[in-house]
């Protein structure tokens, strides 16, 4: 990979992650799709709450042989106080028939608290796609609290329509962190190296807030 482009994609992401003032996600739905062999993506996202709490997330994705492995560091605000979230994941997956299916595992910690691991999770994936343009995603995991706290369940299905070129709507339904969501998110592959995205992510049972999203990915591989 080009250390200008990298050099680029981790300065933008700090910048921007700086200027934020709680939890990100991209996605409520994880593809089981995976990049190439080789190749790395930087993501950054930026999240509006209700209520006015903010949070961002820069996430750094690279497929290492036969998976896919991501790091996450996560910054939030909310009412005069901060937090710091780290994640790290491991990603395999491999096509069966028409389908592609893996499993994606996942482990949470926070910064400046005792005991640090915040949860781990265990989720299967699966994506089939109904046509060239028309994907269909599901996911069914578990999220696994720190002792004292009560488990909770990770899935959900997504529906992924590439309606014009270099644009894509995102359909998703899901349980996350004992809330229950419905999400939209618009994808425009504004470039040949990154894309951008807006989402609105709605409440519909729990806890956690309503919130928007803007997402901008950065392929980071030569080609």
């Amino acid at each position: 990979m080009r250390a200008t482009r990298t050099n680029l994609g981790v300065a933008l992401a700090a910048a921007l992650l700086a200027a934020t003032s709680a939890h990100a996600e991209r996605h409520g739905i994880e593809s089981a799709e995976m990049l190439a062999r080789g190749d790395c993506e930087a993501e950054l996202t930026l999240d509006r709450l209700q209520g006015g709490a903010r949070a961002a997330e820069v996430e750094l994705t690279c497929r290492v042989g036969p998976v896919q492995l991501g790091g996450q560091a996560e910054y939030g605000r909310e009412d005069g106080s901060s937090a710091t979230g780290w994640t790290a994941e491991v990603k395999w997956s491999r096509p069966v028939g028409d389908w592609r299916l893996g499993v994606l595992v996942l482990a949470d910690w926070e910064a400046h608290q005792r005991p640090r691991r915040e949860s781990a999770s265990l989720v299967g994936l699966a994506s089939y796609p109904l046509r060239e343009d028309l994907q269909l995603h599901f996911n069914l995991g578990r999220q696994f609290a720190r002792s004292g706290e009560e488990d909770s369940a990770r899935s959900g299905v997504a529906v992924e329509w590439a309606f014009l070129p270099r644009w894509t709507l995102l359909a998703e339904r899901y349980v996350r962190d004992t809330t229950h969501f419905a999400r939209g998110t618009v994808r425009w592959a504004a470039g040949r190296t990154w894309s951008l995205e807006l989402g609105r992510v709605l409440r519909l049972a729990g806890p956690e807030p309503s919130r928007w999203v803007f997402a901008v990915s950065l392929d980071l591989d030569d080609d």
